[in-house]
């Protein structure tokens, strides 16, 4: 996958440009045009044109891109793709595999994009404020197309059963639930999570009735 132009200019309002070489506060290294940095030819005098720092993004683009498509094995959608590459854009295959290492679902690393917003504490506000806008960006569904894909279907069912687990169980069902856990009739998983808002499978259903007929 590739950035769209959508998602190019999300990035380009969060870098800006700046055609005159800078250093950020605590920093060892030079930036110039929209964010670009960690370049040894980027000195205190580097000067750009417009044609330069267009041609510096396409380039760094091309190898954030090649970042998210290579280690992120999720399937996304466009707008998931951009905030992704949005991310690691700003913090970098690092913070991108940290990202990856704590995210199992598509809902998961979507919530995650705030949880691990970075680590530079004197930025920390800004920072937090971008990666809201990315995991807002990454949640939004694509409105041009008439017709869902299977995969982008796929993303949004999981989406949904991911969102249903984590949902508190409804007050009406207390009495039961502690009948049941009593029992020992509904463990939950490895964790201890009960998920009761989760859709059953015929397996976990075969373990609750032959729990319940001991």
């Amino acid at each position: 996958m590739k950035t769209s132009d959508n998602g190019r200019k999300l990035i380009e309002s969060f870098e800006g440009l700046s055609l005159k070489a800078y250093k950020l506060t605590g920093e060892s290294y030079y930036t110039i045009g929209y964010g670009h940095s960690f370049d040894k030819a980027v000195t205190a005098s580097t000067v750009w044109t417009r044609k330069q720092a267009d041609e510096a993004l396409k380039n760094d683009l091309a190898k954030f891109e090649g970042y998210v498509n290579r280690y992120v094995n999720i399937t996304l959608t466009q707008n998931a793709f951009d905030a992704l590459v949005s991310y690691t854009y700003n913090r970098g295959l690092g913070g991108l595999k940290e990202l990856i290492a704590n995210s199992k679902t598509f809902t998961a690393m979507g919530n995650n994009i705030v949880t691990y917003w970075g680590s530079a504490l004197r930025y920390k506000a800004a920072l937090i404020n971008r990666r809201k806008k990315e995991r807002e960006l990454y949640f939004t569904q694509e409105e041009d197309e008439d017709e869902m894909t299977q995969e982008q279907f796929n993303v949004y069912i999981e989406n949904y059963f991911s969102t249903l687990k984590s949902k508190a169980p409804s007050g009406w069902s207390e009495d039961g639930r502690k009948w049941a856990e009593e029992k020992g009739i509904i463990i939950g998983d490895e964790n201890g999570n009960k998920q009761y808002k989760a859709f059953v499978t015929r397996e976990q259903l075969a373990v609750v009735l032959k729990k319940a007929m001991e």
